[in-house]
């Protein structure tokens, strides 16, 4: 039995040849399209999921909250992760991080290693980072010790098995090699080539970082004894804020509170600063976008069948006659729909490998079936449920509608299909019409966000006329600062150098501190304030083109200014009470424990990007904490601009690499995650609408065969082939309508949601919906006029013989 029914239905899809191989084509696309995304969202949901105690791994943040108004910080206190190992059982351990950089050096090779951290000696008992070489235990516990990756010792050393060697640091630390490691995985938010112990920190850190509870250096974690919420956790942290912090804070009003951020969620769920962020909205959007592609492929599969079920029907008719049961018939039609979706799942895996590598460049991130998770058999059996699931639901309506038919009327040749099949087909289109306007309005949205940030005035000027901004880093280095105002005089006498600059950060770069201080606010009462502040030398303003709104800028000739003078950004004289920011110059204020007056109000600017808001901001001379020169390029000959200031630098800082980025460059990076959503939503979307527009063809094709004897009869009455066209396609006029009825308001909320994620934001925008509906409009008829235009120039004679 089972074998006539699978020949019987090879037979039926073979007499078919192009409307099976429509069904393959848009199945296959779908299904391809639909399992690509499902690889990106497995990757998203799956960082930090593979740490075995994961479950009970949180990162600790904290709230201060001062005069009522709140900081969020992702970085903790040096005193916090020791106090919570000795005063609190719930704590099984609690490990901190403090990531740095610095020029690490072996014999001849030296590098500039950015991905470095301290970190304690119990990392390797919460973490699963697995040691190759070296004894978890013990590699972090004593002073001067570095565990490497296994590349990083191939790097210095050609080999992995180096435990026990040395290596020297910038300022002639040398460190003992006393594990090497597997680097962390691409879905760790813990990245980092090396890690140093702690005890190296704490013997040469300053005091301030490891008994004051306001200073925050350090990214800190706790494993949680089984059975310990964080609730508990959280409560217990805020009887210790009371009992070793609150006193100090109330001499400047100021509270901190704690929470716990789950480990294993924090990638997409953390809005906080010091690991990276993913999106739980761009995940479920494309969640979203793999179901649409699957139902709109199953959409035309039933379109497509149902608009051969003339032809189907007096196939029924027959096989009725002769004793065909409808069970009967409803088995065969959905073994027909269990074989095309296998076939096309064939073909979507086929599709998969060939575009993989293509896709990984587009997302970059590795990808692969095994990114799903499963074992060799569960995947197997995925996509044979998959193919099966989807073949009973694309083949559902085909097989129970036209198993329906009866043979007297179908054999009669006076068959039609009923008003509600009619009405279920088109509900069917206008669902992807509404799904295609939809796609096509987000697509829309997110480009005209990119467009958006890509163009806003970000307050400094990255690249201009005058030229472009390239950063040189030099860690602070004491020989550099040694020879500080003479190599930057140097720089600067260089062709096509134009001006030069110290700072510790710059906008666009991780390391922005955050300062505490006063500022006496319109009363005449010092308030207690916080801002991120800028350590610069005279020159920072100039050079990277920003705007003194009121006031002035540093000055050298005023002598105060290298020990006194403050700046403070818009936001931060708005927020310390003066809607007009030039009342707030003159004031006194002082940071970190350095009075003095501030001179003036700069524009505001941009240090994180768009995502987030412009935060109170300072700036004070300070070129004994400057890490990094910044120069003006003129962009007419950049390489030999670089290679003189290279010869430069290895003749001034031999002890140094030359490392150097342009600002513009690292400052459009913070943009890049939302450039590749941007464009895999786009690619995704045109997929689907490609493959709507095959289920378009399907019902067109119906359509003008349900009519053939009134178009002859329009024809011999004298109807133009322009009016049988549109009037044939006038239909579809109406189920764009309704699409777009349909679309607009979801669009319209769901990708208000999305751009919530931005602080500063384009709109969703009227042009939005005319657009997507009118192409949509334009696919639709160009999908349609083809099948009408045939229709329409048949010969009358024969339309007329039709049946």
């Amino acid at each position: 039995m089972l074998r006539t029914t699978l020949k019987v239905a090879w037979r039926a899809l073979l007499r078919r040849k192009g409307t099976t191989a429509l069904n393959v084509a848009g199945l296959a696309l779908g299904l391809a399209g639909a399992l690509l995304i499902a690889l990106w969202v497995q990757h998203e949901r799956a960082h930090d999921r593979f740490h075995t105690n994961g479950d009970r791994i949180y990162r600790v943040v904290l709230d201060y909250i001062t005069d009522g108004r709140v900081a969020e910080n992702g970085f903790t206190q040096g005193v916090l992760a020791p106090t919570l190992d000795e005063d609190y059982p719930e704590v099984e351990h609690a490990v901190r991080f403090a990531y740095t950089g610095n020029v690490l050096r072996v014999g001849d090779r030296q590098f500039e290693e950015p991905r470095l951290s301290y970190a304690d000696a119990s990392v390797f008992a919460v973490f699963d980072f697995p040691l190759v070489h070296g004894d978890p235990a013990t590699a972090l516990a004593e002073p001067l010790s570095i565990v490497l990756t296994e590349e990083m010792a191939r790097k210095y050393f050609d080999r992995t098995d180096v435990v026990g060697e040395t290596m020297d640091t910038n300022e002639g630390v040398s460190l003992t090699v006393t594990g090497i490691g597997v680097a962390p995985p691409e879905t760790s938010s813990i990245q980092a080539d090396a890690l140093i112990s702690m005890k190296t920190l704490e013997q040469s850190g300053p005091d301030w970082m490891w008994g004051n509870w306001y200073s925050t250096s350090f990214q800190t974690f706790v494993l949680l004894q089984d059975g310990v919420t964080a609730q508990t956790m959280e409560a217990n942290m805020a009887e210790m804020f009371d009992r070793y912090a609150r006193e100090h804070g109330a001499e400047f009003n100021t509270e901190l509170v704690f929470h716990l951020e789950p480990l294993e969620t924090m990638y997409l769920t953390s809005k906080r600063d010091g690991v990276p962020h993913g999106s739980l909205a761009n995940v479920y959007l494309f969640s979203v976008i793999a179901v649409f592609l699957v139902l709109i492929a199953c959409i035309n599969f039933a379109n497509l069948s149902t608009a051969r079920s003339l032809e189907r029907a007096k196939e029924v008719g027959v096989r009725k006659t002769v004793g065909g049961t409808r069970g009967g018939l409803a088995v065969q039609f959905l073994t027909e729909a269990v074989m095309l979706t296998t076939a096309s799942m064939a073909l979507a895996l086929l599709l998969v490998q060939a575009v993989l590598p293509a896709f990984e460049r587009l997302t970059e991130k590795s990808l692969s079936l095994a990114t799903l998770g499963l074992p060799a058999w569960g995947l197997v059996l995925l996509l044979v449920g998959t193919a099966l699931a989807v073949g009973v639901l694309a083949g559902a309506y085909p097989a129970f509608v036209l198993t329906r038919f009866r043979p007297a009327v179908v054999l009669k040749g006076t068959f039609r299909t009923s008003a509600g099949g009619v009405a279920l087909r088109k509900g069917l289109v206008v669902l992807q019409f509404a799904i295609s306007i939809a796609l096509i309005a987000a697509t829309a949205v997110v480009f005209r966000q990119l467009t958006f940030m890509q163009e806003r005035d970000l307050g400094f000027a990255a690249n201009s006329e005058e030229g472009r901004l390239l950063e040189l880093p030099f860690g602070g280095d004491d020989q550099v600062l040694a020879q500080y105002d003479a190599l930057k005089a140097q720089l600067v006498a260089l062709p096509g150098v134009t001006e030069a600059a110290g700072s510790e950060t710059l906008p666009g770069s991780i390391g922005l501190a955050s300062a505490g201080g006063t500022v006496e606010g319109p009363d005449g009462t010092a308030q207690n304030v916080s801002v991120n502040l800028y350590m610069v030398d005279f020159d920072f303003l100039d050079v990277m083109d920003m705007e003194v709104v009121a006031g002035r800028g540093f000055d050298p000739a005023f002598g105060t200014d290298s020990t006194e003078a403050y700046l403070l950004n818009e936001t931060a004289a708005r927020e310390f009470g003066y809607p007009d920011v030039a009342e707030a110059v003159g004031k006194p204020a002082g940071f970190w424990g350095r009075g003095g007056t501030i001179v003036g109000i700069v524009e505001d600017f941009h240090p994180f990007g768009l995502r987030s808001a412009i935060p109170p901001m300072g700036m004070r001379i300070d070129p004994n904490n400057v890490s990094r020169y910044t120069l003006r390029l003129r962009t007419d000959d950049l390489p030999a601009t670089l290679a003189s200031i290279e010869d430069l630098w290895q003749t001034a800082v031999p002890h140094r690499p030359f490392d150097f980025a342009f600002v513009d460059e690292t400052f459009d990076a913070q943009y890049r995650a939302e450039t590749r959503f941007g464009q895999v939503f786009g690619v995704f979307a045109a997929l689907a609408i490609f493959i709507a527009c095959l289920g378009l063809f399907g019902l067109a094709s119906f359509t003008a065969a349900q009519r053939t004897k009134e178009i002859g009869i329009r024809k011999v009455l004298g109807a133009s082939v322009p009016g049988l066209v549109s009037l044939l396609a006038k239909d579809f006029l109406v189920l764009v309508g309704l699409g777009f009825a349909v679309a607009v308001p979801v669009v319209w909320y769901g990708m208000s949601q999305w751009l919530a994620d931005f602080a500063y934001r384009t709109d969703v925008g009227v042009l939005v919906f005319v657009m997507a509906g009118g192409l949509a409009l334009g696919v639709a008829l160009l999908t349609v006029a083809s099948q009408s235009l045939r229709a329409a120039t048949t010969d009358p004679v024969k339309a007329l013989r039709y049946e």
